[in-house]
């Protein structure tokens, strides 16, 4: 089997302004004192919604890439929607997005399993649908949003 090229366009993203890790209300300092070792700082906090630090990527990849909405064939949805503390993204808001870019005729898919996986499982799906020419172009959209600073941590195990 050959392997066909593909190639991603028009990438864009909205995120939050940056807030020092010591910041976060009921971290845990041992984790922020291990990132700060290694370089890292900050995280990334928005007071938009969800969708709207989706829709305006979307718009910006439709206006970059070149690509018309109508030869979109697919879409593909992976937020992480799938935590108790992971702030959601519902079939309006998404239909809201799709409809104001000229999207709404391209299949949904929805890539929600993987958590923090989810761009590389889309990233697997979309490759998958154009080399098996099922589209000729793919959208993905990722988003993620804490509903609570403190879920920036991974819990640790109780001790037994």
């Amino acid at each position: 089997m050959s392997e066909q090229s593909l190639y991603l366009r028009g990438l864009a993203y909205t995120v939050g302004d940056a807030v020092p890790l010591a910041d976060i209300e009921e971290g845990d300092p041992e984790q922020v004192q291990v990132f700060t070792k290694l370089g890292l700082h900050y995280y990334r906090k928005s007071p938009l919604t969800l969708p709207e630090l989706c829709h305006r990527p979307v718009g910006e990849t439709m206006r970059t890439s070149g690509v018309a909405p109508a030869d979109v064939g697919a879409v593909l949805l992976a937020p992480t929607v799938n935590s108790i503390h992971a702030v959601g993204l519902d079939y309006p808001e998404v239909a809201q997005i799709l409809g104001d870019y000229g999207l709404v005729d391209a299949k949904l898919y929805g890539v929600t399993l993987s958590k923090c996986s989810n761009l590389s499982a889309a990233l697997e799906l979309g490759s998958s649908l154009l080399r098996a020419n099922d589209y000729s172009e793919v959208l993905i959209i990722v988003g993620d949003k804490c509903a609570r600073d403190r879920d920036r941590f991974m819990t640790r195990p109780s001790p037994s």
